[in-house]
């Protein structure tokens, strides 16, 4: 590979790598719902492996730190998942995935 196309390819790596890939609502729903639960972030991973989603451990924390942000009434107040705000909210991505 000439000095070009090993530039190019850093480029395209680095932009991965900040960017990533957009997640699907199915891949949230697993996501959140079991982590919910306190399933541990590497289980969902192999749950969302089996699905085939491909998201690394840090990825799935991050996204759940950036739902629980945007979406802050999913938390209680000490920090901890509210699973019933987490469960009405995932039945509101369901449904919208079930009428498109």
């Amino acid at each position: 590979m000439g000095p070009l196309g090993h530039t190019l390819w850093v480029k395209r790596t680095r932009w991965r790598k900040r960017c990533g890939t957009l997640w699907s609502e199915e891949e949230l729903i697993v996501a959140i719902y079991f982590l919910s639960r306190l399933i541990h972030p590497e289980t969902v991973r192999c749950l969302l492996l089996r699905r085939g989603y491909n998201r690394s451990i840090g990825a799935i924390e991050r996204k759940a730190l950036s739902v629980a942000q945007q979406n802050p009434y999913l938390r209680s107040s000490e920090g901890h998942w509210d699973v019933s705000a987490v469960d009405h909210w995932t039945w509101h991505l369901i449904k919208r995935l079930m009428t498109c």
